[in-house]
């Protein structure tokens, strides 16, 4: 029975579509999306999908962060999944959410598929200056404080980092703050890398707020810089990034305080690497590059 997926959005296509390869040939449906987009492999059939829908069958959780107020776009989320019966984490804490909300559905934790190319890959060597890539999430204020994004307590602070010859600076941000980033990056001449994937082919340090790629570059063992913003709530625990593995890089809170860290990430020191690397299996269960074939694995099994 050929196995259809539901991309939310575009950038979600690079966590499907590793499943999408791993199941059997005759197992591969058409993929999904609420909005046109080319797919990031030619070889998958991809239809545009206008309206929204139900969760029906199975649900991928990409990443790892969840918020305590239930926001239906995070793991164990309020609504749209009554008629899930599976869903693929990437770590034990969202499948114990999922299971403590969706008792009737299995979960199964695997990993990352989005990363298994990447954690097959040997180490990437350092640059020569080093490059740095610098994001923001969007600021999805509607979630909770934690969920905005940190440009404008950063964004002074860009021309003196861009400008810093001890390294070179790309800039990346969400999907959804891009167009906003393009134009600050433009005025102080930082090049634009749009995908993620450039950015884990060209960067030896990423500085970001609130993002699972944090997690994600991390788990190539490079260094990462943290973004605290003033109105993140250091009383409010929602887990991993706020703030159980919070330690997955060097924690910056001031604008002005940039560029030091930056520097000291790239000493990468021994206790630095290992908080890391505590931070990654907070975030992953798996990095051996297999997560997509125990996701298909467990499709199979449901279907």
């Amino acid at each position: 029975m050929p196995v259809d997926f539901l991309a939310g959005e575009t950038h979600y296509l690079d966590h499907l579509h590793p499943i999408w390869q791993a199941l059997r040939k005759q197992q591969r449906g058409t993929i999904l999306l609420f909005k046109s987009s080319p797919a990031s492999d030619s070889s998958c059939r991809l239809r545009s999908h206008a309206t929204s829908c139900e969760y029906e069958g199975c649900a991928v959780f990409p990443a790892g962060q969840t918020y305590s107020n239930r926001d239906p776009s995070y793991a164990g989320g309020v609504s749209g999944r009554r008629r899930v019966a599976l869903f693929i984490c990437p770590n034990e804490a969202v499948a114990v959410r999922n299971r403590t909300y969706y008792p009737a559905a299995r979960s199964v934790v695997v990993g990352c598929p989005r990363l298994d190319s990447w954690h097959r890959r040997p180490p990437k060597s350092r640059s020569t200056p080093p490059v740095v890539a610098l994001s923001f999430h969007w600021d999805a204020a509607s979630v909770c404080p934690e969920a905005r994004w940190a440009w404008p307590h950063y964004k002074s602070a860009l021309l003196a980092i861009a400008k810093d010859k001890r390294w070179r600076l790309l800039g990346h941000g969400h999907p959804r703050a891009l167009g906003e980033l393009r134009g600050a990056y433009a005025a102080c001449d930082v090049p634009v890398v749009e995908r993620f994937d450039q950015v884990m082919e060209q960067a030896d340090v990423y500085v970001c707020d609130n993002s699972s790629t944090i997690f994600e570059f991390a788990s190539l063992d490079r260094p990462v810089v943290v973004l605290n913003a003033p109105w993140y709530r250091r009383e409010v625990r929602h887990g991993l990034r706020f703030w159980d593995a919070s330690e997955v890089g060097i924690n910056c809170s001031e604008p002005d305080e940039v560029t030091a860290a930056i520097a000291l990430a790239l000493e990468d020191h021994p206790a630095q690497q290992e908080a890391r690397r505590r931070a990654v299996a907070l975030a992953y269960a798996y990095t051996d590059g297999r997560a997509a074939q125990r996701a298909a694995r467990a499709i199979n099994e449901l279907c």
